[in-house]
């Protein structure tokens, strides 16, 4: 969903508006808001389930944190930085 976000919103910024259909806009506008709707529909969901998980006594310590692609922080490189 982030990745369709993002997309959307390259092609609104880099297009000269003069090549866009007059319909293009609000189809792009339209679409970027549900994806946005949906991303934070999900979030709350995630929020919750972490609430319930403290609730339930699950230390916040265990929790792993997964990205968008499904990988899990401890499947990434650490940075050096």
């Amino acid at each position: 969903m982030i990745r369709l976000i993002v997309a959307q919103g390259d092609v609104l910024a880099s297009a000269d508006p003069r090549q866009l259909e007059a319909d293009s806009v609000p189809a792009l506008g339209d679409s970027i808001y549900e994806a946005g709707l949906a991303l934070r529909a999900l979030m709350e969901q995630v929020g919750k389930q972490a609430m319930q998980g403290e609730q339930a006594g699950v230390p916040t310590s265990r929790a792993r944190n997964v990205d968008c692609d499904g990988s899990t922080s401890a499947n990434r490189p650490r940075s050096s930085g």
